[in-house]
């Protein structure tokens, strides 16, 4: 993208960016909240008014942030979420988190593919993913194979995300465009 994603603004020039916007669907329903960012990218997020914490095993990407959040989480549950889903909705978490009894995590599947950046997570996650990390095996989605996973896919998930858009994420400027051609078309 050329930038640091979360500081993106979609709408107004004075609207919020996607970081704020994010910590203001979390805040109060998932308190604590933490955000989570490779040792060199900290220092501009403490801005914000919430706990900032530099990865525990820098330099392995999303599976090292997930890491990060069970390491350090105070409770047995984490949500993990990226700051680049601009429609994600209190509803379709509180949809995932109801899913994750008896399982070590609930992760949303659209089109078979898993998105382990917006999932709810146990702490039993932890052994896993330190063995992928002590093997360098940093794929974030690959580590859900060692895991009992409640995949949320198919009418399920269309059930949760009627719109369809939750999980579209900003990777490229065309989806940044696109974001907001959702946003002013009212979606």
């Amino acid at each position: 993208m050329g930038t640091d994603k979360a500081w993106l603004r979609l709408g107004e020039p004075t609207g919020p960016t996607l970081i704020e916007a994010l910590l203001a669907l979390l805040e109060p329903d998932y308190e604590p909240v933490r955000i989570l960012a490779g040792e060199s990218r900290v220092e501009p997020y403490v801005t914000l008014g919430v706990p900032v914490q530099p990865d525990l095993r820098p330099h392995s990407g999303p599976l090292g942030g997930i890491h990060t959040a069970l390491s350090r989480a105070e409770r047995d549950v984490v949500l993990v979420v990226a700051c680049d889903l601009p429609f994600l909705t209190r509803d379709f978490l509180n949809g995932l988190l109801v899913l994750l009894s008896g399982y070590d995590a609930v992760v949303p599947r659209p089109g078979g593919v898993p998105v382990p950046v917006c999932a709810f997570y146990s702490k039993r996650c932890l052994p896993a993913i330190e063995t992928r990390l002590d093997r360098g095996d940093l794929k974030a989605a690959d580590f859900l194979d060692d895991l009992a996973v409640r995949w949320v896919e198919g009418h399920e998930l269309a059930r949760l995300d009627p719109m369809g858009t939750a999980l579209f994420n900003l990777n490229t400027p065309e989806d940044v465009k696109r974001a907001r051609r959702i946003l002013s078309e009212g979606g």
